[in-house]
């Protein structure tokens, strides 16, 4: 399979953009073949000191963690143990600047298998056909604790202090405990999208909305759509908002991509499609000069002869001698032998005569009549 990535981005109403995002290499395709291509998606919590800081120390400490991975590591292995590194890096800014805290979704497209683990309230989702988009992860706030909670039947839930805010988050990076990720798995087709997106953005689709704009255009266009769909409504108190996501494609899916996007990568193609073609000329040319490759040319063909037509009139076939039955040849005298000899070098010769008789020329006899 392909993978293709795209994203977009909005400040929102706010006064700073506290959300931040990452791709692994698209281009270390050695990597590519044991840990696939991952997608990272913080969003630092406003309400901490350092919210920006500690999204961008949390993407970055992930994707090098997860980039050291090595072939004997399984995927979930290795989500993991970037995931607590990021975990780490955030606790590191909580240290030297007071509070600092962010939410993680890792995704990580390999071969045709989708792995993730998050903690806080991004989310991911998988756009698949016409069906509304799927919610992959769970959110760690209290409205999810309660919901739980409720399921459960547990009557202490009702009692809860409505006053209680229900997008406070139960679990992020930076807290003083360890976290405790969601993870999965799934099997993916082509043709799927695999989104991650910040509240900023879902608050402001519906899963039938998201699904409707992922189905049509290239990543980049659908994740640009995704935002502008949002910004248009003017929500109050608008939230940054980002979107990332990996389409999933077929080889020759991925072949159009190239030539129908705009920009370097559809010029560099048609560019080295030329030059390819101009440097395979040049060599058949100094080949050519040093007489290494020899051209020959066909030569040209002569048209064909016109048919002979005979002109001459036709020559009668010559009468045959009737002998007299009643004549008695007597035996040949030695002249007689000698003269027949002769005449017959005469037939001989005259059976030549005949030939050129039949091809058109006029014979000896003709011409002493």
């Amino acid at each position: 399979m392909i993978i293709i990535p795209g994203n977009a981005q909005d400040i929102g109403d706010r006064e700073r953009q506290e959300d931040y995002f990452g791709f692994s290499s698209l281009e270390n395709h050695n990597f590519e073949r044991h840990g696939g291509v991952m997608m990272v998606l913080c969003d630092g919590m406003g309400g901490l000191a350092n919210g920006a800081a500690a999204s961008r120390a949390a993407v970055d400490a992930a994707l090098s963690g997860y980039g050291r991975k090595q072939p004997s590591e399984n995927i979930p292995s290795a989500l993991d143990r970037a995931l607590h590194e990021a975990h780490q890096a955030v606790c590191a800014i909580c240290g030297e600047s007071g509070n600092a805290g962010s939410t993680i979704v890792m995704a990580v497209v390999w071969q045709d298998t989708l792995y993730w683990a998050s903690v806080g309230d991004s989310r991911l989702y998988l756009c698949r056909a016409s069906a509304p988009a799927a919610q992959l992860t769970e959110d760690h706030n209290v409205a999810s604790l309660m919901k739980e909670g409720a399921a459960r039947g547990e009557s202490h839930v009702r009692e809860t202090d409505s006053a209680t805010n229900p997008d406070a988050l139960t679990a992020y990076l930076g807290a003083p405990y360890p976290p405790q990720p969601h993870t999965g798995t799934l099997p993916l087709r082509p043709g799927d999208r695999v989104i991650a997106c910040t509240d900023g953005l879902y608050r402001g689709l519906s899963p039938e909305e998201m699904t409707a704009i992922a189905r049509r255009g290239d990543p980049m266009s659908v994740a640009e759509r995704m935002k502008a769909s949002v910004l248009m409504q003017k929500l109050p108190h608008q939230d940054n908002l980002t979107v990332v996501l990996l389409a999933v494609s077929s080889p020759p899916d991925r072949l159009f991509q190239i030539f129908k996007a705009p920009g370097p990568t559809a010029l560099g193609a048609i560019y080295g499609a030329i030059g390819g073609f101009g440097a395979a000329v040049a060599l058949a040319i100094l080949l050519t000069v040093f007489g290494v490759l020899k051209l020959e040319l066909a030569p040209p063909q002569k048209p064909p002869n016109p048919p002979v037509t005979n002109t001459q009139p036709s020559t009668p076939p010559p009468a045959p001698v009737v002998r007299d039955q009643a004549e008695t040849p007597s035996s040949p005298s030695p002249s007689q032998l000698l003269n027949t000899g002769v005449a017959g070098q005469g037939m001989q010769s005259g059976g030549k005569e005949k030939a050129k008789d039949q091809s058109g020329n006029p014979s000896d006899r003709q011409k002493r009549d």
